[in-house]
């Protein structure tokens, strides 16, 4: 299979879980735990078997958008502290960084 073929498929397939996490991110902010694969899978206009080709369950997709948020969150609260700081300053520096997002 030519490399450009593998590529081209490799960032369909990236470009397609980025979509169904931007999707689901959306619903879950409205419906919460009642998150639909198949109203997911409807925006996209895809079938709602063609999902599972990307994430195994539901909660395998809720975990990925987890571990997407969770890393985020982590970059932004923990990012490195202006050298200098009082330890009180950096708890308040590290808490506002916390309630900002």
């Amino acid at each position: 299979m030519p490399e450009q073929t593998i590529g081209t498929r490799a960032r369909a397939r990236a470009q397609t879980i980025e979509d169904l996490k931007r999707v689901a991110r959306a619903h879950l902010a409205t419906d919460g735990a009642d998150l639909s694969l198949r109203s997911v899978a409807r925006e996209l206009g895809m079938v709602s078997s063609a999902v599972y080709r990307y994430f195994d369950t539901k909660e395998a997709l809720v975990n990925a958008l987890y571990r997407h948020w969770k890393s985020v969150y982590n970059a932004m609260v923990l990012a490195p502290l202006p050298p200098g700081l009082m330890t009180r300053d950096k708890f308040t520096t590290y808490w506002q960084r916390m309630t900002d997002l």
